[in-house]
């Protein structure tokens, strides 16, 4: 299987003060530098998005700490991106 890269956000929970990751499943990458430049020019986007995600799941405990890029291990991208289903940007 091919190096995946994909956009993942650090949200923290107020409540319990735990960091959890969760990674945007429309967009992969190949590069790294292909992925921070994606999210570098579309950062109010994608936090705007991810906001009104975590308010429509009814998660208003969950706090955007960061957003970023991050490779998934083979394991993480067969949970994610059952065989067949990938996009890539």
């Amino acid at each position: 299987m091919e190096k995946m890269i994909v956009i993942v956000a650090m949200l923290l929970n107020i409540e319990t003060n735990e960091i959890e990751p969760k990674t945007h499943q429309f967009y992969n990458f190949q590069k790294l530098d292909h992925c921070m430049a994606f999210v570098t020019q579309n950062y109010q986007g994608l936090y705007i998005g991810l906001t009104d995600y975590l308010n429509q799941e009814g998660k208003t405990n969950m706090k955007i700490v960061e957003i970023g890029c991050a490779e998934l291990t083979e394991e993480e991208q067969e949970k994610l991106f059952p065989t067949g289903k990938e996009i890539s940007a």
